[in-house]
């Protein structure tokens, strides 16, 4: 029997293929335009990422290394560095670059300004800090070489003040010893011969009664004469030896050098080619501004008065002043260590000063009528010493102009009583004035002129021509 058909009605194999091929198909395209969707989006941030790559540019390799070691972005790595750079340069963290950058070229700009041919605007902070610390070390070295030098010259101060010291208390005791030895020895004398004159008288009263016991009396009298002129001999040859030992104290002669040892202060500071010095006498020592300095080097021994540069004080502090130079010699720069010297200026003493004779103080050939010994005068007395009437034990210079003018009468002049009494006026102050020069030598008192005063205080013939 034949077989029965299948009925139409079922699903068979077929069916089913192409049903699941169906759905296969459906999906497989459902995919594919999600895959289509997928990478246009990819492809839009790709673009618009490569704008903001064109815009921004792109990261050096040092800060993208950096970001990828951090696994942070090239952005905070970046900002972190920016913030770092803030902080070295002005201490504040919280700046822009620009801001930080205005800091620094002001900073330099001031320096350059403040250091004028040491710092250059177009240096950077690093070349800036390198120079200033240069600069800072060179300023430290010169401090160092200045106080080293203000130690020698305190030390060699302290040493000429006790020096100076030992040499016035020697000096002084002699002419105490001496004037006490002259006065004692004067007044035996005296009194002796005054003792002998009352022997005298008494014995010219009783002449007459007792002329034999006068006679004796009178011999007594001669041998005790001699034996008081015996000792004015010996007394008289002790103070020609006391006169000797005065004469190694202070020499017959005006001394150069002998000024130049007993120097007043010395150059704390001079600069080549500047004319101001600095000085270490002040306010304390009594310096005066206009007073004038003699300049010497302590090394050469001076052959005449004449330094080798004049100063005048122009601002006097405490315990030094400056001072103006006003002299210079070619050849002979002021340095520091030189000695200063004015004859009128002495610390804690007034040396005394005999004044004689015409000056013409601004060299004109023409004797200065009466006030040429008023300003010398003067001057010793502005400068702190003291002149003093007439000569005796305590004086320390005679200063001598040339000797009083002796008129003399025109042919056919008739001398009247006014006229003679004029001439032997002046003879006798020109015998004065040579008499008290000779005194002045005796008592071993240095004789200075009118040019050696006004060197060694520090003036010239154009001081007065003014």
């Amino acid at each position: 029997m034949a077989g029965r058909p299948a009925s139409r009605g079922g699903v068979n194999g077929l069916q089913i293929g192409l049903v699941s091929f169906a759905i296969a198909t459906v999906l497989a395209l459902a995919a594919f335009i999600w895959q289509f969707t997928q990478n246009k989006k990819l492809q839009d941030d790709a673009s618009r990422a490569e704008r903001q790559v064109q815009e921004l540019g792109r990261a050096p390799e040092f800060y993208t290394n950096e970001a990828r070691a951090r696994k942070t972005s090239v952005t905070a790595v970046m900002d972190e560095y920016l913030q770092q750079y803030g902080a070295l340069v002005n201490a504040q963290p919280k700046v822009t670059l620009p801001a930080v950058k205005a800091q620094a070229e002001r900073a330099i700009a001031d320096a350059a300004r403040d250091h004028e041919g040491l710092v250059s605007p177009s240096d950077s902070l690093v070349a800036l800090v390198r120079r200033l610390s240069a600069l800072l070390a060179e300023e430290k070295r010169r401090n160092g070489e200045l106080a080293d030098t203000l130690k020698l010259v305190q030390e060699d101060n302290e040493r000429l003040t006790r020096e100076h010291q030992v040499i016035s208390t020697t000096f002084t005791e002699g002419v105490e010893s001496l004037e006490t030895r002259h006065t004692e020895a004067q007044t035996s004398f005296e009194q002796a011969l005054a003792e002998k004159e009352r022997q005298r008288a008494a014995l010219e009263d009783n002449f007459s009664r007792a002329s034999q016991e006068l006679q004796q009396m009178r011999v007594q009298g001669q041998a005790d004469v001699q034996v008081k002129e015996q000792e004015v001999a010996r007394l008289r040859a002790q103070l020609d030896d006391l006169r000797g030992k005065i004469k190694e104290l202070q020499p017959e002669t005006f001394d150069p050098n002998a000024i130049v040892k007993k120097a007043d202060g010395r150059i704390l500071r001079a600069i080549p080619g500047s004319e101001l010095v600095y000085i270490n006498l002040g306010a304390r020592d009594g310096l005066k501004v206009g007073m004038g300095f003699e300049i010497f080097s302590p090394v050469d021994v001076p052959r005449e008065i004449r330094g080798k540069a004049s100063i005048e004080v122009a601002a006097v502090l405490s315990d030094t002043a400056e001072c103006r130079v006003t002299r210079t010699t070619a050849g002979q720069p002021i340095i520091e260590g030189d000695l200063i010297v004015n004859i009128a200026f002495e610390r804690n003493r007034r040396p005394r000063f005999v004044v004689r004779g015409d000056f013409d103080l601004d060299y004109d050939g023409i004797m200065d009528p009466g006030g040429g010994r008023e300003k010398v005068e003067a001057m010793i007395r502005q400068w702190g010493g003291d002149v003093i009437a007439d000569l005796d034990e305590t004086t320390d210079f005679v200063i001598v102009g040339t000797a009083p003018f002796l008129p003399e009468l025109e042919s056919g002049q008739t001398a009247t009583a006014v006229i003679v009494a004029q001439i032997e006026a002046r003879e006798l102050a020109r015998s004065q004035f040579r008499e008290l020069i000779e005194r002045a030598r005796a008592m071993y008192v240095p004789v200075i002129t009118q040019s050696q005063f006004l060197f060694l205080t520090g003036y010239s013939a154009d001081e007065f021509a003014r």
